[in-house]
């Protein structure tokens, strides 16, 4: 299975020789441990081993940097006490996060959790439009804006928003919403039935059938109940204690 990594962090990532070794079997040394890229980039910057650790049947290892869009192959060869070798391997994608989604205070949903969430493999099929097998990233990032806009469409008729803490229904929510804008008019029934149960519970919320815990209520407008009556621009309120509005003078001629 591929592995998410960005081009800025420093990854730990654990290579278990468990089902190699066998009950009780410890590694003894780290043989060699190898990069190489896949070569899809044209310039691509190495993926480095960093610190190197052995914990029982574990090899860990710090991988650094990397290439956006590229793909390395890491291969641990490790000695066990037995002196026997043993081999694992595992293949990392770099992806740049180093994106937010754009005019958003407060993201829902980032984009890292979204590609987590739905997986490399399905969130590459679902945005790259141009067949180069990486992640668009400004299809993403309109995808999970345009689902939190319709999010807050609907909470700003009872809580204030953008939400400062975002409960696990409004994620899973916009996560729905997004997976079907991706779609398009290409959705499945079955990604259409989940974005119309999405959308149902945001009606819900709206309505006050569901509930945000912990979120900011919006706070009632104050209304006056006391009619205000005004006439030529002037409170009437203010006449009655002042001069008469009708009189013999101003009443002559009728």
């Amino acid at each position: 299975m591929r592995q998410l990594k960005q081009p800025s962090e420093q990854l730990v990532y654990e290579f278990d020789f468990s089902a190699r070794l066998g009950t009780g079997g410890t590694v003894a040394s780290i043989a060699a441990a190898t990069v190489t890229a896949r070569g899809l980039v044209t310039a691509v910057t190495a993926l480095t081993i960093g610190a190197q650790g052995i914990a029982g049947a574990k090899v860990r290892l710090r991988l650094d940097g990397g290439t956006d869009g590229e793909t390395y192959l890491v291969v641990v060869l490790i000695t066990d006490t037995a002196g026997q070798e043993h081999e694992l391997d595992a293949e990392f994608v770099i992806v740049n996060f180093g994106f937010e989604v754009p005019s958003v205070t407060s993201p829902y949903l980032t984009a890292q959790a979204f590609v987590d969430r739905i997986g490399l493999d399905e969130a590459i099929r679902l945005t790259d439009t141009i067949g180069n097998g990486r992640i668009e990233v400004a299809r993403l990032a309109t995808a999970l804006a345009d689902a939190q806009a319709d999010v807050d469409g609907y909470l700003a008729v009872k809580y204030v928003t953008p939400l400062a803490t975002v409960p696990a229904l409004i994620t899973t929510i916009v996560y729905d919403l997004a997976v079907a804008r991706l779609w398009g008019d290409k959705a499945p029934a079955g990604v259409i039935d989940v974005r119309d149960r999405a959308q149902q519970k945001l009606r819900d919320l709206a309505k006050g059938l569901i509930t945000l815990p912990g979120a900011a209520a919006l706070t009632p407008a104050t209304v006056n109940d006391t009619p205000v009556l005004f006439v030529n621009g002037t409170d009437a309120a203010a006449n009655l204690a002042g001069d008469r509005l009708f009189s013999r003078i101003t009443l002559r001629g009728f």
